[in-house]
């Protein structure tokens, strides 16, 4: 059985299923479990630690992805409402935040690996580049790029109408369906995965060479 979708395309009605039924046991699911990382990072002997409070960010930053994301998907496949279409502008900025919060949350898993690289490598100056106030920098600065890396949405998104079905749905403008098409998954794949895998990678491997040599000095007696 075929229905008519967002964009005015057939979808399959297993798709409708899936979705409807998924959706929020992956939102409640991902919701407990923030929550929890966020019980246990502010504990007494955790709260006042710097890889604490990324990770207390990182469980925000998710959160309010799964609730950004899913939260439309739910609505549309189980209720036939999507709060994109309210306005150009809530097309705009929804999908704008969709995407802003899903690349803070790789960048974030970034900053938390650096922080243990330094820890590891520099420990006596650790707790000096990564302070609490220092972070808040990072992320701040973070943030700034990350908008500005994203802030085409506003131009390259709008409502259109489909030809076929004489629906609403939000898309890419027909002008820069080159960039959204062809220049834009490559760039972002590259900001939100590439390089933050490169970067945790570097880091992992780092940490991994450090730890093993320092045993295999402690093991045979040998001095610094």
């Amino acid at each position: 059985i075929l229905m008519y979708g967002e964009m005015g395309i057939y979808y399959h009605v297993s798709t409708k299923k899936i979705w409807s039924i998924c959706s929020p046991i992956i939102l409640v699911g991902g919701t407990i479990g923030n929550g929890l990382s966020v019980l246990v990072m502010t504990r007494k002997g955790l709260r006042h630690s710097t890889t604490s409070f990324l990770y207390i960010v990182l469980a925000f930053a998710d959160t309010s992805h799964l609730w950004i994301g899913l939260l439309r998907q739910h609505l549309f496949y189980s209720h036939g409402y999507n709060f994109r279409l309210n306005s150009e502008w809530a097309c705009k900025v929804h999908v704008f935040f969709t995407h802003l919060t899903w690349h803070l949350c790789s960048w974030i898993l970034v900053l938390i690996n650096f922080e243990r690289l330094i820890s590891v490598f520099v420990p006596h100056r650790s707790k000096i580049w990564f302070s609490h106030k220092t972070i808040c920098l990072m992320i701040g600065n973070l943030t700034i790029v990350l908008i500005a890396a994203n802030s085409h949405y506003f131009i390259t998104y709008d409502i259109a109408i489909s030809k076929k079905s004489k629906l609403k749905y939000c898309a890419e403008v027909k002008q820069y369906n080159d960039f959204i098409d062809w220049i834009w998954p490559w760039l972002e794949s590259i900001i939100v995965s590439v390089l933050p895998f490169l970067l945790i990678l570097i880091c992992n491997v780092s940490i991994i060479c450090r730890v093993a040599y320092t045993n295999y000095k402690r093991k045979h007696g040998l001095g610094n």
